[in-house]
């Protein structure tokens, strides 16, 4: 049928059967690879959505971690900063009691790599 579409019924029979074979076998892959790339998309769009609540729910937990961190991190310099004021408001050079009250407060520390 497809060699007769194509013109040439001049050639022997076989020949023809040949020619409708590999066009149904080329039609069959064509129509399996229009299905197999759908079907991948479909995998890969489950699998970015589970990656994404993945991530979602590790951002959600790394922020509240930041938060609380910030938090504590806020209430010790703010703690320092009422002993510094307190050392300061007692001493005859409150520039010097309070600094070296927030240097033994907050030693210094290793640079951060």
């Amino acid at each position: 049928m497809i060699a007769r579409l194509l013109g040439l019924v001049e050639l022997p029979d076989w020949v023809r059967h040949v020619v409708d074979v590999l066009a149904g076998v080329l039609l069959l892959a064509i129509i399996v690879g229009f299905w197999l790339r759908a079907h991948d998309n479909a995998v890969i769009d489950k699998h970015e959505a589970k990656v994404s609540q993945q991530v979602q729910t590790m951002s959600s937990a790394g922020a509240a971690d930041a938060s609380a961190v910030v938090a504590q991190s806020k209430q010790e310099v703010e703690t320092s900063n009422a002993k510094a004021r307190t050392a300061a408001a007692g001493s005859d050079d409150p520039l010097r009691a309070g600094l070296d009250s927030l240097r033994h407060d907050n030693p210094p520390r290793p640079a951060a790599h």
